[in-house]
């Protein structure tokens, strides 16, 4: 007996043969599905966004203009960026925005919606089957470019720092997230005039603070269409705030977009009118016209490039090209005028705008302007531009903080004008929206305002009634004076150097000796240096030095401006010794009678007897009176003139001639020189009159007979006595007005009892139905709460059912009782010819690429009869599906419809198949082969013998199957040292042969170790009659 090992090669004819039959017989059978191919079924189109079809208008196709601005936005990174503040029904307006949005769009946008921080977005996903622009997760630090939508995660608050992406963690405040107002003001502080803002369907007011920093900065804002949107809060609190530039479905906000990029003012494209700088600016001065024609205000000494970049945002918006098409769409009779008028006067504003400053404040000013002040006295506050409050409000609760903090009370008055009057009706109104939460801390909200049901915050009435709003403008209206602090934040930095030189000293002349004028951070006090010290110069805040009148000409010039009778030019105050007609704020005929009485003192008064300009030194016989500044004449005469100079003014009213007054005497100076005054009406004119005032050297005046009576030759006593009866009469009609006055108001105060005590049992009923409504408010609100909490878990339900559905890649059917569809999976649409719009709809009316007959009567059956059914069926691409039909039954138990599920099992159907042919092939094989064949398992048993096997060994397949090799014929094969050879060659002989030979019984075995399909060793064994082996 002898074992030789030898490797196998498969050489020779039988090696090869047994080659064949082990790879037939032991080929492993994958039951994993092979991947379908997606069917290829005809689709009907679905309607776009709206619900009604195609949105009418032009297609955003590329133009020429598209182009350029593609390239400009390339250049430089001159690009817009475009923020999309979303919320509530966001995801559907978000898909008829971007719908729209052709591939290599000139700038980029970012969206920004509200989602729950604990899940992961799939709105790339959702917005990428929609739109042919690109669609990425926002990652840190990722600089912006154009061409691309980017989405901010969930999870984290979105910043852009030098165009470049700042993920950070929220900011735990205790109060609700406004991702979208966060990102919108970092917009615009970032890129100014390049950012966009839309705001889409949400609740709530998120987004309408950065819709008007974005608007400030000279940028775009559009709200989608609150009737539009499933959810308008958002949109509406944008536009209700004045943030908004125009109201727009979504479908055309793309449009809109594209134009706007492409827009030659903001693609620095030249245009035609634009190379003539004479041109260019009489078409600026003729709009700024007409912005004071319709306004009453005057911005032509403000910044030219501010004008011009403002006048170019509003040709964006209106589409409009040409400077001169401009002009002309302004003068039409438009509200343009009034548009263009909200954007020069820059109404952006927040609470404790640059925290810097109030700290400052708060630390150093305020501590100072109360140790300074006496007990009883009262703290007065200006701040001009104060735009819709927010800045007045802030100082009024430093100011009241400090107040108890120190423990020192004062009486406080802050006054708050503007120019525009929307801006001081919303200042007035004191209410705001949640989004002043970012800004204002809990303990102010709690303390100074008043939460209302719509989450809104009032100012409290302890606070509102320590401000005084009014429309004033800085530039022509009287200054207010003894002021203790000025706070004139981001005005100056929009006017030109000339006029700022005339508002700066009107500051100067405002404040107490050593109080504090507060300026915005990029402005300064120019060459005034004379005027104010710098307390801060970084926060730009800085104290009065001084208190002598040097620029009393400047000051006082802030009258009445109006503009030069037929010319369009503004009108400016004539500094002394000058003479220009297009200087003086009236007519020629006004300058020449003005002229030829330069030689004297005087002003020209209107018919309300406001100085409307001064000529010459009018200091000895004009003062401003205390309390608030007046132009008046008669309130600003010297007490010795005030009577006769008022008496002066009507006679010459009356009789439309010249009044002369002589003999008057001053009371303060020297007291031995007489006053002559004369009171012209200005020729040509209507209202005007020219009083001039003469010093005399004489004792007597220079009229020795005046025009009114009883003036001439009076003495002293005479005239003061005249003076006193004049005086008693004014006295005596004042009472007598008083009285009738009196009279009225107790009659009105009767009349107000009454409908008080109506008004009081009224409240009393009020009351009572209070009670009751509180009490049906709670129970409601219990219901409610409960309500909320079952559609989150159904909402979560859903969200969870739905996004199983949209994962399978296994054909998924839900039918109701009458067999309309309820809800398919993606992986269904291969076998029916389904889109979204089919649900509800019976099965039978959708076509299938099934071939099979008996599907409606299989579903009937399994929804009846409770059956569950399994057949393999195929399709018409000759693909095989196993079909599997379910009851569904409800949660109350009831059976409800039918889930039908089909798997692809084409390439499992084929295994079967391959593996039946094969094994029909093997056992053919096997009968074939002469030479006794066994196949051992890997513990030695019997798995297959062939009939050769059987009949030369008297053995049969049936008992030897399952059965020990050594088994067999009583234990014939269990030589010594044969079964360990076989277990130690199954255990380590892969891919070699064994051969064993018994010479005593002429035979020969040669053992083949092969692996199994469940990767188990098996082997081979072939035994041969030695004497039939040649030689």
């Amino acid at each position: 007996m002898s074992l030789n090992l030898q490797t196998f090669k498969g050489g020779g004819d039988l090696n090869g043969l047994l080659h064949l039959i082990l790879f037939v017989i032991l080929m492993p059978l994958r039951e994993e599905p092979m991947p379908a191919k997606e069917e290829k079924i005809p689709r009907r189109k679905s309607k776009s966004f709206s619900g009604e079809g195609k949105v009418k208008g032009r297609k955003p196709a590329k133009s020429k203009a598209a182009k350029r601005a593609l390239e400009a936005a390339v250049q430089e990174d001159g690009f817009l960026i475009v923020g999309v503040g979303a919320s509530a029904g966001g995801i559907r307006a978000l898909e008829g925005l971007l719908g729209r949005m052709p591939a290599g769009i000139p700038f980029s946008l970012v969206v920004v919606q509200h989602l729950d921080p604990k899940r992961e977005s799939v709105v790339p996903n959702i917005l990428s089957r929609t739109t042919a622009v690109p669609v990425r997760k926002i990652q840190d630090s990722e600089k912006i470019e154009p061409g691309r939508i980017y989405v901010k995660p969930p999870d984290k608050d979105l910043l852009i720092i030098d165009r470049c992406f700042s993920l950070k963690e929220p900011e735990k405040t205790g109060h609700v997230r406004l991702p979208i107002d966060l990102f919108f003001r970092s917009l615009a502080e970032d890129i100014g005039d390049k950012a966009v803002g839309l705001i889409l369907s949400g609740t709530g007011s998120d987004g309408t603070q950065g819709a008007k920093e974005i608007k400030g900065a000279g940028g775009l804002v559009i709200a989608q269409d609150e009737n539009q949107a499933e959810h308008g809060g958002m949109p509406r609190s944008a536009v209700d705030a004045g943030a908004v530039d125009m109201v727009l479905p979504v479908e055309q906000m793309a449009d809109h977009l594209l134009q706007y990029a492409a827009h030659p003012l903001l693609t620095r494209a030249d245009l035609e009118e634009e190379r003539s700088e004479s041109l260019r600016q009489s078409n600026t001065q003729k709009i700024l016209n007409m912005v004071r024609l319709r306004t009453g205000h005057d911005f032509s000494m403000y910044k030219p490039n501010t004008v011009r970049r403002r006048i170019a945002r509003r040709m964006a918006v209106n589409r409009i090209e040409s400077l001169h098409e401009y002009t002309r769409f302004i003068s039409e009779g438009s509200d343009e005028a009034e548009e263009l008028f909200k954007d020069l006067v820059v109404n952006v504003t927040s609470f404790f705008r640059n925290p810097q400053v109030f700290q400052k404040l708060e630390k150093v000013v305020i501590s100072e302007i109360l140790s300074r002040k006496k007990m009883e006295s009262m703290i007065r506050i200006w701040v001009p531009g104060c735009a819709t409050g927010e800045e007045p409000y802030s100082l009024a609760m430093l100011f009241q903080e400090a107040m108890e903090r120190e423990r020192i009370y004062l009486k406080l008055k802050i006054f708050a004008t503007d120019i525009s009057p929307d801006a001081i009706e919303k200042a007035r109104e004191g209410l705001f929206s949640s989004n002043i939460a970012i800004d204002v801390k809990p303990e102010r909200l709690n303390r100074f305002f008043e939460k209302n049901d719509d989450q809104t915050y009032k100012i409290k009435s302890s606070l509102r009634e320590l401000i005084v709003f009014s429309v004033h403008d800085i530039t022509r209206d009287a200054p207010l004076v003894r002021m203790d602090l000025v706070s004139c934040r981001n005005v100056l930095i929009y006017m030109n150097a000339e006029l700022q030189r005339k508002v700066l000293p009107v500051f100067h002349y405002s404040l107490n000796p050593g109080a504090v004028l507060v300026l915005g951070t990029s402005e300064g006090v120019g060459d005034f240096h004379d005027l104010f010290d710098a307390i801060d110069r970084r926060n730009k805040i800085f104290r009065k030095k001084g208190d002598e009148l040097r620029y009393w000409s400047q000051i006082t010039s802030f009258s009445r401006r109006e503009q030069t009778a037929g010319n369009g030019a503004a009108a400016r105050p004539v500094e002394r010794g000058k003479s220009s007609e297009a200087e003086i704020p009236f007519n020629r005929a006004v300058l020449d009678e003005a002229l030829s009485e330069l030689e004297k003192s005087g002003v020209i008064v209107d018919e309300g007897n406001n100085v409307v300009y001064f000529v010459g030194d009018t200091s000895p016989f004009l003062s401003q009176p205390s309390g608030k500044p007046t132009l008046n004449v008669i309130r600003m005469a010297a007490t010795g003139i005030r009577q006769r100079l008022e008496q002066g003014l009507a006679e010459a009213k009356r009789t439309l001639s010249t009044v002369r007054v002589g003999g008057l005497t001053l009371f303060q100076g020297e007291p031995s020189r007489k006053v002559d005054i004369k009171v012209t009406p200005v020729k040509r004119t209507q209202g005007y009159f020219l009083i001039t005032f003469d010093r005399s050297s004489a004792g007597e005046g220079r009229f020795p007979v005046e025009t009114l009576p009883q003036e001439g030759g009076l003495s002293r006593e005479e005239e003061l006595e005249r003076e006193l009866r004049g005086a008693r009469q004014q006295l005596q009609a004042a009472i007598e007005q008083f009285e009738t006055a009196n009279e009225e108001i107790k009659s009105a105060n009767e009349e107000l009892q009454a409908n008080n005590e109506e008004l009081q049992s009224t409240n009393e009923e009020l009351e009572s139905s209070k009670e009751e409504l509180q009490s049906t408010n709670e129970e409601l609100e219990t219901a409610n709460q409960e309500l909320q909490r079952k559609n989150q878990e159904a909402a979560d339900a859903e969200d969870d059912a739905r996004n199983l559905f949209a994962a399978t890649d296994v054909g998924t059917l839900l039918l109701d009782r009458n067999l309309r569809i309820k809800r398919f999976t993606p992986a269904a649409t291969r076998m029916f010819n389904l889109i979204e719009k089919d649900i509800g709809r019976p099965i039978g009316d959708i076509t299938t690429t099934l071939s099979y007959e008996r599907f409606h009567e299989d579903v009937r059956n399994a929804i009846e009869n409770l059956d569950k059914k399994e057949v393999e069926v195929e399709n018409r691409n000759g693909r095989w599906l196993s079909v599997r039909m379910l009851p569904y039954r409800s949660s109350r138990n009831v059976i409800d419809g039918v889930v039908i599920t089909f798997t692809d099992v084409t390439r499992l159907k084929q295994a079967e198949m391959e593996a039946r042919e094969a094994q029909i092939a093997a056992e053919s094989i096997m009968k074939a082969i002469r030479q006794p064949f066994l196949v051992l398992d890997n513990q030695l048993r019997v798995r297959s013998v062939n009939k050769a096997f059987c009949e030369e060994f008297n053995v049969k397949e049936k008992e030897a199957a399952g059965r020990s090799f050594f088994e067999l014929q009583q234990g014939r094969w269990g030589m010594p040292g044969l079964k360990g050879g076989f277990e130690k060659f199954l255990a380590e002989g892969d891919g070699e042969k064994m051969e064993y030979e018994y010479p005593d019984a002429g035979i020969m075995m040669t053992a083949y170790r092969v692996e199994s399909r469940d990767g188990r060793p098996i082997m081979i064994l072939l035994i041969f009659d030695k004497s039939l082996k040649k030689p």
